[in-house]
């Protein structure tokens, strides 16, 4: 493995062809779900904290706080788990300006506002720009 790959984060690739292919001042618009929610929600249960995941249905006594972050990161086929932080500087370093969280329905251009109301309690909303020129 070349030090490149080795430093290349999960969809890192997929970011600089994003940057490459819009037109200067071009928009994207990234949701996914958010992992520092589900983190802080395990990190609280570690300790005692009263939690209430994102999809926690009643009778759910038989699933622990670590299921419920594998059931929204590995049952849903992600393979890579994003945070504010991670995605900002990924998108940075594929070239990308102007970096901001957003939140549901709400952003730069309302042809990408294609959100899902059914996912809002749980994802993390992100855009930024590729350069003016």
């Amino acid at each position: 493995m070349s030090e490149d790959q080795r430093h290349t984060k999960p969809g890192q690739e997929v970011l600089r062809e994003f940057c490459r292919l819009l037109r200067p001042a071009g928009v994207v618009r990234l949701v996914v779900p958010d992992a520092e929610l589900y983190l802080t929600l395990y990190a609280r249960s570690r300790v005692g904290g009263p939690v209430h995941f994102p999809y926690q249905e009643e009778g759910d006594a038989e699933v622990t706080p670590l299921m419920y972050v594998n059931r929204v990161f590995r049952d849903h086929g992600h393979k890579y788990a994003y945070d504010f932080d991670t995605l900002a500087m990924m998108l940075e370093q594929s070239g990308f300006v102007r970096i901001a969280r957003e939140t549901f329905g709400h952003g730069r251009l309302s042809e990408l506002l294609i959100d899902t109301e059914s996912r809002r309690r749980e994802s993390l909303y992100v855009e930024a720009e590729t350069p003016a020129e």
